[in-house]
């Protein structure tokens, strides 16, 4: 028992992505004017619901605020008044 391979199944199979071999090409301007109104209908939906969440959560979320604040302390002298 033999198992026989022929060179043109396998040599089809590796370049059956390129166009050469009659493989589809894809055009990415072709994609990108056809799909243009789509892009700019999507973007502006997002864009219109990015602003909409932005104002819900300034509205509901709590607002932090960081305060600090120094307070002057006297000089220490000696060791006796750095103890108490």
């Amino acid at each position: 028992m033999s198992v026989q391979t022929t060179r043109s199944s396998t040599s089809a199979l590796a370049g059956a992505g390129t166009p050469s071999n009659g493989g589809n090409a894809v055009d990415p301007l072709r994609l990108l004017r056809q799909n243009l109104s789509l892009l700019i209908v999507t973007g502006f939906v997002g864009l219109v619901l990015g602003v909409m969440c932005f104002v819900a959560a300034a509205a509901f979320f709590p607002e932090f605020r960081g305060v600090v604040r120094y307070q002057l302390l006297e000089e220490i002298g000696s060791a006796d008044v750095a103890i108490g």
